[in-house]
């Protein structure tokens, strides 16, 4: 098996196969044989479990989670690579490469037909450009026991902060309505290759069922969105000029969950937003 933590079998690699860096797909390949490790302990991945990545790159976290699961199903954008993946993953037959959009895929359909098991998870060095999109199509799909995820230190911060925190947005919200969101550890920038100008950490996603229904959920994410899309205003403002509700209904909503007329939608946690969709639907 091809040592991918290994710098100089890494260049050698995609030398051979005239690989370049795409910047704009925000391309760094893991070396961190350590981190690899503490990744695949995180997702609890066993025999029995079939696990997506995206965004594979060369296959280095690719080959370490099929050393451990029962399927992988590795969604790779990038035409070029594929050649790659072909040679660093043929000793693997529980792994199979789709070159697809992952931000395109039909979650449910394709788990079906990919990963037709029962106990699934996500483990993937994520491409950081892609981060909030990916986070929230994979929580939304309500597939998966646990998602591991390699993301920018920047974008772990923010999916983990609380009311108070600069960070806080309503990606921050929404996280907390699917999942326990975790902040595992961090991953200096010479754990990869090429070298990213930013620092990284594995952020740990556990999901678990709100109960809510779909009408419910719709309407939640409605109302987080718009308290955040104009956040110098006042929540009483930011949701009136939102297309779903009159601003009397807002100012009934605000005051049959006791907040002050001034709050801010940023001042406001989960629970306190689902009050508000409970009060919306009064």
């Amino acid at each position: 098996m091809m040592d991918l933590t290994s710098p100089g079998t890494v260049r050698e690699l995609i030398t051979r196969h005239g690989f370049s860096f795409t910047k704009s797909l925000g391309q760094n390949f893991i070396l961190s044989r350590n981190a690899l490790e503490r990744m695949i302990a995180a997702s609890g991945i066993d025999s029995e479990t079939g696990v997506l990545e995206i965004g594979p790159g060369i296959g280095t976290l690719t080959q370490a989670i099929a050393e451990h699961a029962g399927l992988v199903a590795a969604v790779e954008i990038d035409r070029a690579l594929l050649p790659i993946l072909a040679e660093t993953l043929s000793d693997y037959q529980n792994v199979r490469v789709y070159r697809e959009d992952a931000l395109k895929l039909d979650l449910p359909v394709f788990c079906q037909v990919a990963l037709p098991v029962s106990k699934r998870v996500v483990c993937a060095n994520l491409p950081y450009y892609i981060t909030t999109q990916a986070v929230t199509r994979l929580l939304e799909s309500k597939l998966f026991l646990q998602i591991t995820l390699l993301l920018q230190k920047e974008a772990v911060d923010r999916l983990c902060a609380h009311p108070g925190d600069p960070a806080y947005c309503a990606a921050s919200v929404i996280v907390r309505y699917y999942a326990t969101p975790k902040l595992l550890f961090r991953v200096s920038p010479d754990s990869f290759m090429p070298r990213p100008k930013v620092a990284s950490a594995v952020l740990s996603l556990t999901p678990y069922e709100r109960g809510l229904s779909e009408e419910q959920e719709q309407l939640f994410l409605k109302i987080v969105q718009a308290a955040f899309a104009q956040r110098r205003k006042t929540l009483q403002n930011a949701l009136s000029a939102s297309s779903f509700c009159d601003r009397e209904r807002v100012q009934a909503a605000i005051r049959a969950c006791g907040f002050r007329e001034d709050i801010r939608g940023e001042a406001l946690d989960v629970n306190d937003f689902l009050c508000l969709t409970e009060a919306f639907l009064q």
